[in-house]
């Protein structure tokens, strides 16, 4: 995994995620605000979260067949993650929908008394070899 913030590579000891209902929001005053980008190769990305998007893909088919609707993944046919990532968009919604701080958390990005917080995902991209999520951190302030 590569982690940068402000575009600087950081060790993820220093990289926590905000699993809170307040993902997302900045409302607080006293935030230094920074960007984020952190990039997983394919295969540990798909190792590491297997079991957790098939744990999604569950849900989701039970979602389905209580409301009658068909999702996005039942209308792909239900592919593997592996498989997911070859379809880029659906892909992107998918892990920014479902997969983002579960993916942080998978990587370790749990550390309690970390300098930063990732606090919101932007953006998702899907290349040959990557997923990368990127978006807003703020910096602990230690008083």
């Amino acid at each position: 995994m590569r982690l940068t913030v402000d575009s600087t590579d950081v060790d993820a000891s220093l990289v926590t995620c905000n699993h809170g209902l307040n993902y997302g929001r900045f409302d607080f005053t006293s935030l230094t605000v920074h960007p984020y980008s952190a990039s997983f190769p394919h295969r540990e990305f798909v190792r590491r979260l297997a079991d957790t998007y098939a744990k999604c893909v569950d849900e989701l088919k039970h979602d389905d067949d209580v409301t009658g609707e068909e999702s996005d993944l039942a209308a792909a046919g239900w592919p593997s993650l592996e498989e997911l990532l070859t379809m880029s968009e659906l892909a992107i919604d998918t892990i920014e929908t479902f997969l983002d701080r579960d993916a942080f958390a998978a990587f370790g990005l749990i550390q309690p008394d970390a300098e930063f917080t990732i606090n919101s995902t932007e953006s998702v991209l899907v290349d040959s070899d990557n997923v990368i999520i990127s978006g807003r951190c703020f910096r602990r302030v230690v008083a």
